[in-house]
């Protein structure tokens, strides 16, 4: 279906008749761009960072392939598959995702917060900013509702008024205080006025607190909906305006050609809804026109010329971004951490090299060279090497929150060496090297268990705060990945299938417990793996594997960049492997997957990710024989 593309002028008459009652405005970082705002957007800050952690001698060291491939890993481009008339934009880490490795990296600092307040603080709110504030405030509301994923606080600063005190949430405990019959502000991602309210890292913005998520529906359901300034690129909105079934969405972009999220194009497509495109601040003074025809006491003529003259008089300027905050020694550690993150673990090992071979190495920053070589050399599944990283790892590690987290790392690295990790399934080495695999099963055990019971150890005694929360999940859920191993394992053994049941039941409790810690910290990313376990460990029906699969595409496709699209094809396919009949077109779809999976690990050099996708490109290649029958 094809989406309605016009010019925002066209709606403007629609979108007043929808006033007072039946109206919600969602604003992004786009509306405090226009001057004297001059506030830079997402995609800004994420380019002064790129720049930041590629502007070192490392990086300027990699041979020129390798930085084009890091380049793309990192920031994103046009990716074409060999055959195909289409072309994929991938988007690159975001902003969120680079600010939370370096909140991993170095925890403790308030460098986060004052990048982030320094780069958002203004002074002069816009003529936009004026008309929403006035909108919301006045009395009755013209607005029932304003939501903006925006930190900064120029809304408010637009009409000072007590009134923002009883109208503005951002925590919960000022959501059980909201009275129904008053209009609302919702700062989804927090605000600056309150530092620890910021939700500014990817997992932090992975999902919507529980009592947000009710109140987001709340707002929107059966209502219209016009977003303005906003990318639709955020993990956690885009999903809960789909599932809130607006009546209509408009969604306003700078120009005819700028392309909408995926998400946007979806939501669009669900409510029949609009694009419409156009200059937001002309947009917002032709609403205004329309309405003082119906309200003539809203917003005097002379108070909306002197705020347009002054955006007249402030012309764009592109804001440089500033960086300074972050410690210059850190950038390299930041770059090498990044390409861990996106996958990219061929070019982390050569980055880690020449960090070796340069004589003034920190050493003060053992730790993070430490956990980083532990982290490469398991994407590139030496996981024996990997298992002595984080153990020197843990030995020089003092935080025990980030020190449980290394020993479950350890026990992941151990657990995988266990037994060969095929994807379809634990299975047996060949008859032929048993002899030699039972001592190593034993050994290999044992640090399971100790690893599992150190980190058990460190996190119980701790205050249940989000970071601890998280891990606990995560405990859990590494508890529950081991039972799932034997439980595949053992259900393929017709003198031991009879045990399985036992396991299967373990290993659910051990996946309600993980999903109980990770639904506190709103980890979506854990809850994701938990349901992927849940799905082997039930008999789960064709359909409730297919909606997985459908689940597991939108997870990582929102990360962004290519070995996120290339994991996400081999886990659709595992998952798809798993329904007893399958239909030869899904058969077709899942080599398709496979094929792609292979050309975008190649992309980055993921050399890993191209041996997992030649692996399941084999196996459905035997699949697909004469005597195979597909219903």
């Amino acid at each position: 279906m094809e989406i309605n593309t016009l010019p925002n002028y066209k709606f403007v008459l629609e979108i007043a008749d929808c006033i007072p009652d039946r109206l919600v405005i969602l604003v992004g970082s786009g509306i405090s761009k226009p001057p004297p705002s001059d506030l830079p957007v997402g995609g800004d800050l994420r380019d002064a960072i790129l720049s930041l952690i590629k502007d070192v001698n490392l990086f300027n060291k990699l041979p020129k392939a390798l930085q084009n491939n890091l380049k793309i890993a990192l920031g994103g481009g046009v990716f074409q598959l060999p055959g195909s008339k289409d072309s994929l934009e991938i988007h690159g880490l975001p902003f969120e995702g680079l600010l939370e490795i370096y909140e991993e990296l170095f925890p403790g600092t308030s460098d986060i917060q004052n990048f982030l307040k320094h780069n958002l603080q203004a002074t002069d709110s816009n003529w936009i900013h004026y008309f929403l504030a006035s909108s919301l405030l006045r009395k009755p509301p013209i607005i029932s509702a304003l939501i903006t994923t925006n930190y900064d606080t120029l809304i408010e600063k637009a009409v000072s008024s007590p009134r923002w005190e009883r109208v503005k949430v951002y925590k919960e405990e000022q959501h059980k205080s909201w009275v129904g019959d008053r209009p609302i502000y919702l700062k989804v991602h927090g605000t600056l006025e309150d530092a620890e309210s910021v939700i500014a890292t990817l997992s932090a913005e992975s999902g919507l607190a529980s009592w947000k998520k009710q109140f987001f529906h709340d707002l929107i359901t059966n209502k219209v909906v016009l977003i303005l300034g906003y990318s639709g690129f955020d993990f956690d909105v885009c999903p809960e305006i789909m599932q809130a079934h607006p009546k209509k969405v408009y969604w306003n972009t700078l120009r005819k050609k700028d392309k909408l999220s995926r998400d946007a194009y979806e939501i669009l497509k669900s409510c029949k809804g609009v694009h419409m495109y156009g200059d937001a601040i002309e947009f917002i003074d032709q609403l205004h026109s329309k309405l003082v025809k119906k309200i003539p006491d809203f917003i005097d003529s002379s108070t909306k010329a002197e705020l347009l003259k002054r955006a007249s008089d402030n012309h764009f300027r592109d804001r440089a971004v500033d960086t300074n905050m972050f410690k210059k020694d850190n950038y390299t550690f930041w770059l090498i951490q990044s390409s861990v993150e996106t996958g990219a673990g061929t070019i982390a090992f050569d980055l880690l090299r020449r960090l070796k071979s340069e004589q003034n190495s920190p050493s003060q920053k053992s730790l993070l060279v430490l956990r980083t070589k532990a982290r490469a050399a398991f994407l590139q599944e030496d996981y024996k090497a990997s298992e002595m990283w984080y153990l020197r790892a843990i030995r020089a590690c003092q935080n025990k929150t980030i020190k449980a987290d290394l020993w479950l790392s350890y026990f992941e690295a151990c657990r995988l060496q266990t037994l060969p990790h095929g994807g379809r399934g634990a299975h047996l080495p060949q008859l032929s090297s048993l002899p030699s695999w039972f001592p190593q099963l034993i050994t290999l055990t044992w640090k399971v268990v100790w690893a599992w019971s150190a980190a058990f150890i460190l996190l119980r005694f701790q205050k249940g705060i989000r970071q601890n929360c998280r891990a606990r999940g995560y405990l859990w859920l590494r508890l529950a990945q081991v039972i799932d191993n034997i439980y595949q394992l053992l259900r393929k053994m017709p003198l031991l299938s009879k045990t399985v049941p036992f396991f299967r039941f373990s290993g659910l409790w051990c996946l309600k417990r993980a999903d109980r810690y990770f639904g506190i910290s709103d980890n979506y990313f854990g809850t994701q793996q938990t349901q992927r376990i849940r799905l082997r460990l039930t008999t789960a029906s064709t359909q409730q594997r297919l909606e997985q699969a459908e689940q597991l595409k939108d997870y990582y496709r929102r990360l962004g960049y290519l070995t996120g699209w290339s994991n996400s094809n081999r886990d659709i396919i595992n998952t798809m492997l798993e329904i007893p009949d399958l239909s030869g077109s899904q058969f077709k779809y899942m080599c398709q997957l496979a094929q792609e999976a292979l050309q975008a690990s190649t992309s980055v050099d993921d050399r890993p990710g191209m041996r997992k996708a030649r692996d399941l490109i084999n196996y459905l290649e035997e699949r697909d024989t004469p005597n195979t029958q597909f219903v």
